[in-house]
């Protein structure tokens, strides 16, 4: 019998998230290297998604992505945006967006609070 070479599974990972606050390249890449320079072995080729859920005006993704590359970081995506101005700027860049996924505890809250509502 021959066996399969692959297979595809669902798993579940750690990975570093960039939170941003401003979208100001130089303000968060002067933080970055603040952190960086205390833990500089936690960034190398590190793997990263920014969320960008915070911000109030639109950040250079591709600019960013860039960047964090110079320094070692690659960053595999995006989180934090139901925005159509990064579905259309991202087509030729290919950013993956990715969504957050509840904690079972916010389901659980979820869920109370709607029977509370039926009641």
């Amino acid at each position: 019998m021959k066996k399969n070479p692959i297979k595809l599974k669902s798993n579940s990972f750690t990975i570093l998230v960039l939170y941003l606050f401003s979208n100001k390249m130089e303000k968060i890449l002067s933080s970055l290297y603040e952190k960086m320079s205390k833990y500089s072995i936690f960034f190398q080729n590190t793997p990263l998604i920014v969320n960008i859920s915070y911000l109030k005006k639109k950040i250079d993704l591709k600019k960013l992505k860039r960047k964090l590359f110079n320094i070692g970081i690659l960053m595999v995506g995006v989180i934090g945006t139901t925005s159509n101005w990064i579905k259309i700027e991202n087509k030729k860049e290919k950013i993956p967006i990715f969504l957050e996924r509840k904690k079972n505890t916010d389901l659980f809250l979820d869920n109370i609070n709607k029977k509370k509502l039926l009641l």
